[in-house]
């Protein structure tokens, strides 16, 4: 038998050595104290893994509850998102009445009359055919648009041939 990790002859020696300091009348005594700080440790033992346990399961608890209402909430964020998608698909696939096409995309009005402008040898040259300054794509106060010259060829391309 261990009892501490110390064998029959250790305790029978330590019982000695305690007979010889305290004397016979103050052993019972003393050992009556060892056996109740023993039980109050054990009690104090049991009480503190009682509270331990409870709380591990109050812990539990409420984890189980986070779960649920952690999958009550993807479950009801699912719906909210497949009604999203449902209601933008419809959206897209009908129709406005006030998405037409813009003016500027619009055919031009066949009735209103196109004005040509001749220009004579005399005539002085527009700005824009000046040669003798760089052609720069850099907007400056005097041109705040010339980053935009580009898109005046493409325009000029695509624009429908006059008559």
């Amino acid at each position: 038998m261990n009892f501490f990790g110390m064998g029959p002859m250790e305790l029978a020696v330590i019982l000695v050595i305690a007979l010889i300091i305290f004397g016979p009348g103050k052993l019972p005594e003393i050992g009556a104290a060892i056996g109740r700080s023993i039980r109050d440790f054990r009690a104090a033992t049991r009480e503190l893994t009682s509270e331990f346990e409870e709380t591990i399961r109050e812990v539990e608890t409420t984890a189980t509850e986070v779960k649920g209402t952690a999958r009550e909430v993807g479950e009801t964020t699912r719906t909210v998102l497949a009604e999203a998608q449902t209601t933008t698909r419809s959206a897209v696939a009908e129709p406005k009445a006030d998405q037409a096409p813009a003016p500027a995309t619009a055919p031009a009005n066949p009735a209103v009359p196109i004005v040509t402008v001749d220009r004579t040898p005399e005539d002085p040259a527009p700005p824009e055919a000046n040669t003798s300054q760089p052609v720069s794509n850099t907007p400056t106060k005097a041109d705040p648009l010339a980053d935009l010259a580009s898109f005046g060829a493409v325009l000029d391309e695509t624009a429908p041939p006059r008559s």
